[in-house]
């Protein structure tokens, strides 16, 4: 689909192309190859990330997000729940 969009006239890098997991993104910028380069595949966490942290003032945040390690996760909650 995206390939068919870019024949069409739309430009690469306004197509947002988004799937659930890595493995996904990664066998769509096989399929997509050159031009998988300029429509930027990713995940829905990673482009919301993104988003996050680009306008996370206008989100009401008072800090820029943060990716928690996995082992320091339980600590995190913790801290929250008391």
């Amino acid at each position: 689909m995206p390939l068919s969009c870019c024949l069409q006239g739309i430009p690469a890098n306004d197509i947002l192309v988004m799937a659930f997991s890595r493995k996904a993104v990664e066998e769509l910028r096989g399929r997509l190859g050159a031009a998988g380069a300029a429509v930027m595949p990713q995940t829905f966490h990673g482009w919301s990330f993104r988003l996050l942290s680009c306008y996370w003032t206008e989100a009401g945040f008072t800090a820029p997000p943060t990716v928690v390690a996995e082992d320091k996760l339980l600590d995190v909650l913790a801290g929250c729940l008391r």
